[in-house]
């Protein structure tokens, strides 16, 4: 599998490590923080904007729309309800949407909003929305972001040290082999000349043995030869040849 996106090689394997745990610190570190951090607002302000509904619930039961005129007691009943001042804006809104009474700044951004509905008994008679800020957490999210970003590039550097000194280990290796075939190569090219020599050797060896073999069978024939005896001419008595010579010329 490895093979396939070219990471067989330790050197590109550990920077393509690197990368992604960098990515993960860089990256998913802060969203993922942000993400939990505006979740957790959120069902923060949502339980919020159900407390002060069913406050409010409880104090417009059976009261039909006079609770409308006691703009004090709403705002009492609401205002308790901002722990730490973190809740930007209470409004009571109509059915319709139209507000009705607005508690705290609108003009604070980002704002994270829930509703819920106030009833008197079975009937929905307005809407509580809850705003609070998310600049904290917005804030805690960039700080995280930079955070990661510098252990990022941190992490970077560590393994792009450790591809170098992959890489120089690979240089290093790469030159003693190649030294090692070089070395092989050399002593090949030796044995090759010797043995080349050595069958020169063996064929001028075998030459001379054959031209002394040569010579010596020579020389017993000759010697055989040599000693074979010479014939003798027998000669006659003088006085009997003189007188056939005599007896064939009369």
């Amino acid at each position: 599998m490895l093979s396939q996106f070219g990471l067989t090689n330790p050197r590109r394997l550990l920077g393509a490590i690197g990368i992604a745990i960098a990515l993960v610190v860089g990256l998913a570190s802060p969203f993922g923080y942000a993400l939990i951090s505006h979740d957790r607002e959120v069902e923060e302000v949502d339980a919020q904007a159900r407390t002060i509904a069913a406050q409010l619930s409880r104090f417009v039961y059976g009261k039909g729309d006079t609770w409308r005129f006691q703009e004090l007691r709403l705002r009492g009943l609401i205002e308790p309800g901002q722990p730490d001042g973190d809740v930007a804006l209470v409004r009571l809104l109509e059915i319709d949407g139209t507000p009705f009474l607005a508690i705290g700044d609108a003009q604070t951004t980002p704002l994270i909003t829930a509703r819920a509905p106030v009833q008197d008994g079975d009937r929905t008679i307005a809407v509580i929305e809850v705003s609070e800020s998310w600049e904290q957490g917005l804030v805690n999210t960039i700080l995280i972001a930079l955070i990661t970003a510098l252990l990022a590039g941190l992490i970077l550097i560590v393994t792009r040290i450790g591809a170098n000194a992959l890489r120089n280990r690979e240089i290093g290796e790469t030159a003693q082999r190649e030294r090692l075939e070089r070395e092989v190569a050399g002593r090949t090219r030796e044995i090759a000349r010797r043995n080349e020599q050595l069958v020169v050797e063996i064929r001028h060896r075998e030459e001379t043995e054959a031209r002394l073999r040569a010579a010596r069978d020579e020389s017993r024939r000759c010697g055989s030869l040599g000693s074979r005896p010479t014939p003798r001419r027998v000669r006659a008595p003088a006085g009997r040849g003189s007188g056939r010579r005599r007896a064939r010329r009369s």
